[in-house]
């Protein structure tokens, strides 16, 4: 069994919250500079389907997350 573990991906739950703010706080300290599209998680969906060689895996889709102190 395989999982991902999105980060911050820009989706129609952030249009209930001060998005803007939080997109712009991803964009200046997150190495990968934006938030995420849903078609990062699905590119990684397709990777861990037709792998059969990677298994037991938490794959992390997160723009660099775990690198950064990221409760700015």
């Amino acid at each position: 069994m395989n999982a991902i573990r999105p980060g911050f991906i820009d989706t129609d739950l952030w249009n209930s919250t001060d998005a803007a703010d939080v997109r712009e706080r991803v964009r200046d300290n997150f190495p990968a500079r934006r938030i995420g599209y849903p078609a990062d998680v699905g590119h990684a969906a397709v990777f861990l389907m037709t792998n059969p060689y990677v298994t037991g895996t938490v794959l992390e889709v997160s723009g660099g997350e775990t690198l950064v102190d990221w409760q700015f």
